[in-house]
């Protein structure tokens, strides 16, 4: 009889202990990590052109796992040597977790010299990275939207890496849960979309037909979407963020027929009233906000209105 209820209260142990393990295992959270995108952020009309949109320095950048850019971070990076100086500690660029693809206003005058830039962040101005389950491919395209210094020897050599880059990127990738990649201009077309967008009323710079490549000769949809489109096939996640918005458009997102986002958003609300042409889009300017968790796999994103990340 002793034995017998012995018998039982060990049986009954376990079961309380395994529910009470199950319980507890239903209660952990997932690992989590918040991601912050901004582009077109440059502050009109600041001290030496230097600054990034004012508001930026009012919600606190570090409390994001990582910062995503996408490129024009002050109106001229190179006019004043405080001007990078400053770029440096409040994006903090050298960090792993700080990915800048840089736009037009961070090179300007530079005539396709990046040194500078590459110099804080120890990297090129196109890389990849894989962190918490994701390959981020950061690109360089300025050189697809400015003709009249593009194709000297060191700019083709940019260009042919940068291409490499991708090629490389697109055939290994397996293990990934998505592909990010960064951008300032657009690399969206009207023909990817099936006409059913004007990416020239989206972006604020569209040159679809212009080369990306040297050795390569082509353009973006002829060259790198059909790798996309494989990606995507292969059951990884492409997503496309571009920064050159904001003066028409607030937030962008669209899914090809394919699955592939094309995202986008940009600031341009401190231009005031001298700098507004006709088209100029008065809503209020907003950022993206990325919510990963890596163990489901799962990237979600909201356009979020940096005024009200200023008040909280």
């Amino acid at each position: 009889m002793r034995k017998t209820f012995f018998k039982f209260i060990i049986v009954l142990f376990s079961i309380l202990f395994f529910q009470s393990c199950g319980h507890d295992f239903e209660k952990k959270e997932l690992e989590t990590f918040h991601y912050f995108f901004a582009g077109h952020c440059y502050q009109w009309n600041s001290p030496n052109w230097g600054r990034t949109d004012y508001r930026l320095e009012k919600i606190g950048l570090d409390t994001f796992d990582q910062i995503w850019l996408g490129g024009d971070l002050v109106e001229n990076l190179f006019h004043h040597p405080q001007n990078i100086e400053f770029v440096d500690s409040f994006f903090q660029v050298g960090k792993s977790t700080t990915h800048w693809a840089i736009g037009n206003h961070d090179v300007l005058d530079q005539k396709g010299n990046f040194s500078g830039i590459e110099k804080r962040t120890n990297r090129k101005t196109y890389s990849t990275s894989y962190q918490n389950g994701i390959t981020i491919l950061v690109l360089n395209t300025t050189e697809f939207s400015f003709p009249a210094y593009q194709n000297q020897p060191h700019e083709c050599e940019l260009l042919d890496g940068q291409m490499n880059l991708i090629k490389a990127v697109t055939d290994t990738i397996q293990n990934s849960s998505h592909l990010i990649i960064l951008h300032h201009h657009a690399l969206l077309t009207n023909e990817i979309t099936d006409q059913k967008i004007k990416v020239e009323e989206v972006f604020n710079i569209y040159t679809p037909d212009f080369n990306i490549a040297c050795e390569d000769r082509g353009t973006f949809s002829e060259l790198v979407y059909p790798r996309l489109q494989e990606v995507q096939k292969r059951g990884v996640q492409v997503i496309l963020i571009g920064g050159d918005t904001g003066l028409r458009v607030k937030e962008f997102d669209f899914k090809t027929k394919d699955g592939i986002s094309f995202l986008g958003t940009g600031l341009n609300n401190s231009a005031g009233t001298d700098h507004r042409p006709d088209y100029f889009n008065p809503a209020p300017d907003k950022v993206l906000i990325f919510k990963h968790q890596p163990e489901i796999r799962k990237l979600e994103w909201e356009f979020r209105l940096l005024d009200e990340m200023v008040r909280k």
